[in-house]
This record gives structure tokens, sequence and C-alpha cells, in this order.
């Protein structure tokens, strides 16, 4: 079809309708052939039967709303099913929110969200996007065929929905118009009634401007349906995700109960009961529902409150309390358990990261043994990691009056971690794991618990004691999610840091290799999650000498990272910290340098300017300076990153003594070796503590506080730290 053909094709197909038995027939049938019923013609749309915008050739109409109309349609160049929403309205705000439907949903890739393939406007001027094409039912459906659902599928659809909407509010997003309608339930090969949240079409950035968002909305439409409004949409103040999670708490509501929550003689009515009242309870709606469990109507009442503050504050801590249902309603393990992340878990490199790597140095010629700082800045990058946790917050429980208190110390324990605050951090997340432990032995909040703290025994270097955290962590996710979990996937990564760290690649490796198969299969190869798992593999492959394999796993990460963070993420500049290191290794300086100074500026303006992350771009920078021979910017950069790390990590931290290691080679270089001496000594000793006498890297530390020994003639003393080296040497062999 050429492109000066017109974008619709007329050939209509009228139909007729059995109103006894509701299926349709040609125009030509005058009764039903099933029952003999006589059949009424129906209006036809002149899109039926037609192309559209030159490759989708329409089937049926699936829906119509005030704005847009939903067909069923055949891409005939790829001979797919497909779903397009062709824009009804045509004013400027209309346009404009079907744009920001369409940026907004195809950036969000998730299971439970219908995705978008493609979006344009045809040669007639008609915006569209083509989205899956779902073969199954709706919750509004579902309600009006069952009144409403057991409990068991209820609380399956809702876990779904909150695992939708925790992605959607991690990018800062909020759907706006959560309804029933828009809860799409397809039965797929594993699990019947998977959840499709359809219907992006009035979300909104959290952080959009509010004129820019009243210049979306006033349009003398009811943006939201009325039914299911918050009572911050409802009066026109800025939403969070509260918003959505009171949105949620309707639909909860009716599918228990059969009924919404509140309803009023007209829409300005139900508008002001969204604003001034809270829901009946479930008995009194219904003297039937008394029999409904008490917990799971705390649950949904508690989404449905007035005030935001009184709400669940985060859509993961009710996700938390409806699995904690959930596991009351089975006796053994549920098979469709939902794999929301607790926490996001950061992507954590060891400290030797890369040592066994030669640069390639051709580049760089140099009269000075530059290895030792290229191998500190391989520590110091590779070390870099960024927790992102989603904890809920602080909030009423009456379930569990313990409850209450392990949310604060997480979320105390979150605010210390993100500063860089890990001594602070390491107490309140072990008086969190005191607190879990009196929970049940395959709640979810005890593995977040032993995962974070885990997780900052490895920022402190403490590996025995992480490994073994994580690994009770894991053991309690993969009974509650099963072997695939999404949250196993979390700790699988992080155990195989602990492992990279403590030199045991080989262990780490396959679990890595598992949890980037489990997160793909989960989340899609544009997710964060899957970006977190391959800048983990790259470490793998920068140990064991693969950096040109390293390079490409760190350069999708980035994109995918800058992609679905923005390009001013903190998670962006530890990508770019990384691929820095890479670049340096192989020579390119330029590169290297531009990505650490960019990291440094991402950095310092997100998280702080004193952030241990920032050390790790001041240290590549300050290597950098170093191999340029230009000492005194060197040792000013080294200088600051040490400050840093003292403060935030502690004076005898591992990545303290790998600064210490850098200033040494330093001073040496410039031929003050009496200065070197004592600043190798110092990073001797850390690593002595930090990796126990005998490791590999404490025979390299030796090696250079001999020799720097024997530069100031203390040659007995360089004799017997040479003596240890052949020792540790002998031993490894």
């Amino acid at each position: 079809m050429s492109s000066e053909s017109e974008d619709i094709q007329k050939e209509p197909q009228a139909t007729r309708t059995c109103l006894a038995c509701g299926k349709d027939f040609s125009a030509d049938s005058q009764f039903c052939p099933i029952d003999g019923s006589p059949l009424t013609p129906l209006c036809t749309d002149p899109l039926v039967g037609s192309f559209f915008a030159e490759r989708y050739q329409i089937i049926s109409q699936l829906g119509k709303g005030g704005m847009s109309s939903v067909y069923k349609a055949k891409h005939t160049l790829m001979d797919r099913i497909v779903a397009i929403k062709i824009l009804v309205a045509s004013d400027v705000p209309s346009l404009k929110r079907f744009q920001l439907e369409a940026k907004l949903v195809s950036s969000l890739k998730h299971h439970n969200i219908v995705t978008v393939y493609d979006f344009g406007v045809s040669f007639k001027g008609q915006p569209y996007l083509v989205m899956d094409y779902l073969e199954g039912s709706n919750l509004a459906d579902e309600i009006r065929r069952e009144t409403r659902l057991d409990l068991v599928r209820a609380t399956w659809i809702f876990c779904q929905a909150c695992d939708a909407l925790n992605l959607a509010h991690k990018r800062d997003l909020i759907h706006r118009d959560l309804k029933p309608s828009n809860f799409m339930l397809v039965d797929e090969e594993q699990h019947d009634d998977v959840v499709k949240l359809v219907d992006f079409g009035i979300a909104k950035h959290m952080t959009m401007p509010l004129t820019e968002a009243a210049q979306l909305t006033q349009t003398g439409q009811v943006l939201g349906s009325p039914l299911y409004m918050s009572p911050e949409q409802c009066t026109g103040n800025r939403l969070d995700a509260r918003s959505d999670i009171y949105s949620l708490g309707c639909v909860m509501y009716e599918t228990l109960t059969g009924r919404p929550p509140l309803v009023g003689t007209d829409v300005f009515d139900t508008i002001q009961r969204h604003i001034h009242e809270t829901p009946r309870s479930f008995a009194s709606v219904d003297p039937e529902l008394i029999s409904i469990p008490e917990q799971i109507e705390k649950i949904v009442l508690k989404c449905l409150q007035l005030d935001p503050a009184d709400r669940y504050q985060t859509i993961l801590e009710l996700w938390t309390d409806l699995e904690l249902f959930r596991n009351t309603l089975r006796p053994a393990k549920n098979p469709t358990q939902t794999g929301i992340p607790a926490i996001t878990q950061a992507q954590v490199i060891t400290s030797s990261a890369i040592r066994s790597v030669t640069p390639a140095s051709e580049k760089v010629p140099s009269k000075f043994s530059w290895s030792p700082v290229i191998a500190a800045v391989s520590t110091a990058v590779a070390a870099a990691a960024l927790f992102y946790f989603y904890y809920p917050k602080t909030a009423t429980d009456h379930a569990n009056p313990t409850v209450p208190d392990w949310r604060l110390l997480n979320d105390k324990g979150e605010q210390e971690f993100s500063q860089g605050h890990y001594q602070a951090a390491q107490k309140l997340f072990k008086e969190a794991c005191a607190l879990a432990e009196g929970f049940d032995s395959e709640d979810p909040r005890y593995a977040i618990s032993l995962n974070n703290l885990g997780n900052v025994y490895f920022k402190e270097d403490f590996y025995p004691e992480a490994e073994r955290s994580i690994k009770k962590a894991l053991a309690i996710r993969e009974e509650i999610f099963g072997k695939n979990g999404l949250p196993v996937a979390d700790s699988m990564n992080d155990l195989a840091m602990v492992y990279f760290a403590e030199n045991k690649s080989a262990q780490a490796e396959p679990l890595l290799t598992k949890a980037l198969s489990i997160r793909k299969a989960s989340t899609g190869v544009e997710s964060v999650e899957y970006a977190d798992s391959l800048k983990a593999m790259a470490a793998i492959y920068n140990k064991t000498g693969r950096v040109d394999l390293a390079m490409k796993l760190l350069q999708s990460a980035l994109a995918i990272r800058k992609k679905q963070l923005g390009p001013n993420s903190p998670d962006v500049a530890e990508t770019e910290n990384s691929l820095a290191m890479d670049y340096q290794i192989k020579g390119d300086l330029k590169r290297a340098q531009t990505l650490y100074k960019d990291a440094q500026t991402i950095l310092s303006k997100s998280v702080g300017a004193d952030h241990p992350l920032v050390a790790d771009s001041l240290v590549g920078l300050g290597s950098i300076a170093f191999l340029q021979n230009k000492f005194d910017q060197s040792e000013q950069l080294f200088n600051q990153a040490l400050k840093i790390r003292q403060k935030s990590l502690g004076e005898k931290n591992l990545r303290t003594g790998e600064i210490l290691s850098c200033l040494a080679v330093l001073k040496d270089a410039q031929g003050q070796s009496a200065a070197a001496a004592p600043l190798f000594k110092q990073a001797l000793e850390i690593k002595e503590v930090a990796l126990g006498p005998d490791n590999p890297e404490v025979a390299r530390s030796l090696k250079m506080y001999a020799q720097s020994l024997r530069k100031i003639g203390k040659e007995d003393e360089a004799l017997r730290l040479e003596k240890r080296v052949k020792e540790i040497e002998s031993s490894k062999s």
C-alpha cells in the first residue's frame, strides 16, 4: 500500500446480534442459528474491516470512551493481533494526555502492565497507540458476574496490582485512574487471573509542577473515575503514591463486598462523599460479609483513610500486609506468590575487583610503576554501590504491635545507609532483625532485615557475617517465593557479590547467572533490575580478565539506567564510575576522565559532595592525574577522597586503606620514600585485619611496603617482610 493512500479504506462489515445469547452474526442473517431469536442490527463502526495507518487491519471495536476508542486489529506485516487505541477528542490537552500515556506506559516494562508497541499519528491526523491484545475479561466484568470474589483469588489480584504499581511509583509515576475495568485479567500457561494494568491515560509524574498538571486537566472533564478517586484528587490537590493506594483500596473494597465504598446520588455527591466520609464496615454493607477476616478488612479500610498520612505510605507496605494475609489462607506454599522486591538490592562489587587484569598501558607511557594505583582505583570503583531501599514508612498497625517499630527501624536504617553512615545503619538493622525474629519464620520482613544487615556488613568488609546473613535471607525467600521469585534473585545477586569479595568466583558466577535469568523473565531486558545484574556480571568478567565483555555489559546497563531512571540518577553515576575504570584499564584516559567527572557531578548534586560514592569518582580522577604526572592535583584528589571515606566508613575500613595505598604510591613516585613507608604500613595493617594475614592482597601490600623500607635503608625489616610474602605465596600454590 503506497504512502499516498488514505489511512482508512472503508469496507464496512455490518453485523447483527442475538439479544438472547449475546452472539454476533453477519448482516445477512435474520434469525439466530442457535436459539432462533430474531437478530437486531448493530450500528457499524466504519473502521471495522478497514486498514488503519497502512499496516493495521481493524477487526472489531473493543470499547469506546469519551476521548478514545479501542479496536482489535491485525498487524499485517508481522501477523500479530494487537489492540489499537485511537484518540477521538482532538483538543490539545487530550492530545497531550494521549502522548503522555504512550510515553509513560512504554517506559514501564512489567509483566503486570500492558505493553505498548507503537505510537503515532495517522495521515489523517488521528493519534493512536498500539498495545498488547489481551484475551480475557476485566475485574469489573468478574465482579458483575460473581458479585464478589473469593479471598484467595481477590488477594492474588491485589498483590499483582501492587507489584505493577511499585514499579510505577519507583519511577515517580502515579496512575490516577485505578478502577476495576482497568484491571485486565488474563489466563496464562502457569497462572490464571494474571493482572495487566491498562489505561495510564491520565497518569502523572509526581514531580510534574501543579501548573503543568492543571493544563492537562482543565478540559471541563472529570479526570479520574469518581467512584475511585482519592479525597485529594477530588479537591485538586497535589497527588503522590498514597492517592493510588486510596484508589486501590476502593477497588479492593468493591471486589470483596460487591459494592463501591462510597456512592452518591450523582457525580458531585459522590465526590463530596470521598472528601468527607469514610466507608462502612463490610458487615454493615451485607451481614453475610461478617465472615470476611478482620485482618483483610483492616488492610482495605486503612487504604481508605481520608488523611493520606493515615494510609499505607508506600505500595510496598500495602503489599507486605497483603502477602502476610495471603499466607494465612493457604496451608502450604502458594504457587502464585507475587514477586515484588521488598527493597531494591544494590549490586555490590568486591574490594579486590580486578587485580588479575593487566592494564593496557601502551597509550600512557610512564617511567613510574602505575599499576598499584590502577589496582587501587579498581578497588575503589568496583566497591561502589547504591542501595535505594523502598521501606514502608512508619504507620499505625493494630494487628501486630511490633510492626510499627520494625518499620521505624528500617526506615531510619535506610536513611543512615543512604547518607553513608554504615555503622549507624548496622545498629538499626540489627535491632530490626531482632524484632523480625518474633514474626513468623517465613515473614518476608524478616528476610528483608537479614538481607539489609548482610549488605551493611558487606560495606563494612565483614564478609563472613555478610555471607551468613544473606544466605539466611535467601533460604527464607526461596521458601516464600519459590526458586524463581524476584526477591530470591535479589538475595542471589547480593550473595554472589560476597562470594566475589571472598575470591570465590566459581560460586559467584552461577548465582549471578541465575539471578540474571530470573530478572530477565520477571522484569524484562530493559528493566532496572536487569541492568543491576548486568553490572554485577561485569565485575565477574573484569576479575577474570574479560574486560571487553565487561565493558559491553556496563554500556548496556548504563543505557538502561539512563532510560529508566533519567540521566541524573545516582545509579547512572555509579555505572559511569565502573565503566570509567574499564576505559582506564584499556588506556583510554580521556574517556575515563569524562565519565568520572560526570559521575562526580551527578553524585554531588543527588547524594551530597561528602557521600562515600563521590570518593569513588575522586579516586578515579586522582589516579588519572597521577598517570599524567600531575602529582599535586592527584594528591589533592586522593586526600579529598580519604577524608570522605574516613568519615563515612571509618579509619580502618578496607576502602579507606586503598586510598592510603594510592597516596603511598604517589609519594614513592616522587622520591619521597620516607613519607611513603608509613602510608604503606597503615594500608597493610588495615588489609591484615579486613582480609586476614594470609590473603594474596596482604602479600601484595607486603611487597610494596618492603620496597619502600629498602629505599630508606631498612634492609633487615624489608627482608623479614619478603619472607612473609614467600610463605603466603607458597601456602596458596
